[in-house]
């Protein structure tokens, strides 16, 4: 398995402030605790309580993919149920810049390439107004095998790097915060 795991210049371009954890429990919840006016984001790539929409959990093995959530200023209530669709199109369009085919938003919260599901969103409003987004996107599997069924890694359509994982998460934000 290659490694890719280290600093993020390009996605802590993006935020106020980047905390880089080597473990979380849910990357949403620890987003809470960075409430601000100013975007402010928290990253792992070993989540083991993350949740999806439903109740669904979306946990991260070391390694195999990224966990990112990043706290909002205070947001218009017509905007908040869009942000799921914002986040899903800003990933299926980074996917894209990076050559990948055929990725696309499945309402409302996830990001498909050829059917099979390689990124989630989970936005959760907080009583300020702000919203912690959470996503979670599959990079590589270590057995070649998705852990789920249907699931895809995107490292099956490009070589991942470092800087192409840091590159595409900063385009995400980056495209997220031009909506404001």
């Amino acid at each position: 398995m290659t490694s890719w795991w280290g600093s993020f210049p390009r996605l802590h371009a993006e935020l106020a402030q980047l905390l880089l954890l080597s473990h979380a429990e849910s990357t949403n919840d620890e987003a809470k605790a960075l409430v601000s006016e100013a975007f402010s984001g928290v990253l792992t790539d070993n989540q083991s309580a993350g949740r999806g929409r439903l109740g669904r959990s979306w946990d991260s093995t070391p390694g195999q993919g990224v966990a990112l959530s990043v706290t909002t200023p205070p947001v218009d209530s017509q905007l908040r149920s869009w942000l799921p669709l914002l986040v899903g199109a800003a990933v299926a369009q980074g996917l894209t810049s990076l050559g990948v085919l055929n990725a696309r938003v499945k309402w409302p919260n996830d990001v498909l390439v050829d059917g099979g599901k390689i990124a989630g969103i989970l936005c959760e409003v907080l009583p300020s107004g702000h919203v912690v987004i959470g996503l979670g996107l599959n990079v590589q599997f270590s057995s070649k095998a998705a852990p789920i069924p249907g699931a895809r890694a995107l490292e099956e359509m490009v070589p991942v790097s470092h800087e192409l994982v840091d590159g595409l998460l900063g385009a995400v934000i980056g495209t997220v915060k031009s909506h404001w």
